[in-house]
């Protein structure tokens, strides 16, 4: 079925309410759930259903914000047949409305807006208030994932990171060439490889609480 208006998006996103959290909804769903990893802005699911049905062990969480896409995220979920993954449609501002402190392993950052406008900083994904919700969320040494294409963001996000006590475990320019186990590709890396362009990749830890900054 293909479709293109968010009216018919909106209505068709409840027949994926066993797997979406819609927005509005309360996260009690999610309560008591812990050792969650938790991808901010998992776009069409393509990530996110792959790294579950690695997987199988443990929980997976996409929040994304568009509803147009979070549905064929829905889909390929069911039709993937996993029971480990749930989706929620929000963004990373309401996060602490949907998990408890202590209740992620991981957060996964993969190529996300870079907003390359100064006056936009506030609104990139890696800007130091999105680091304390995800701090919040987290397990003590909760680690963080961050893949972007966009070097300026990339030098961004560790200056973001060294802010707010990170630990930096890996960094590298051009992930593909890394020798780093990049089992779990998105859509973009994908797009991005054929094209023979190098992606950014940092690993992290959240060893002490970052300074709130709002």
């Amino acid at each position: 079925m293909r479709l293109r208006k968010n009216s018919a998006l909106t209505e068709a996103i409840k027949e994926y309410a066993d797997i979406v959290f819609l927005r509005g909804q309360t996260g009690s769903a999610l309560l008591g759930k812990t050792g969650l990893e938790v991808e901010i802005g998992s776009g069409r699911g393509g990530f996110i259903t792959a790294l579950a049905a690695a997987n199988k062990e443990k929980f997976f969480v996409g929040v994304e914000s568009k509803t147009d896409v979070l549905y064929y995220a829905a889909r390929k979920i069911r039709d993937s047949a996993l029971s480990n993954v749930r989706l929620i449609e929000g963004d990373a501002a309401g996060l602490e409305n949907w998990f408890s402190p202590g209740q992620a392993e991981a957060v996964y950052i993969n190529f996300c807006d870079p907003w390359p406008k100064a006056r936009h900083g506030k609104r990139r994904l890696v800007f130091r208030d999105f680091l304390y919700k995800y701090h919040n969320i987290s397990v003590p040494g909760g680690r963080l994932y961050f893949k972007t294409d966009n070097r300026r963001l990339f030098a961004f996000a560790l200056e973001e990171f060294a802010f707010c006590g990170l630990k930096i475990i890996l960094q590298t320019l051009d992930l593909h060439n890394s020798g780093y186990e990049n089992q779990t590709w998105t859509e973009y890396e994908r797009k991005f490889h054929k094209l023979g362009l190098p992606v950014c990749f940092c690993a992290a830890v959240f060893c002490s609480a970052p300074e709130k900054t709002f």
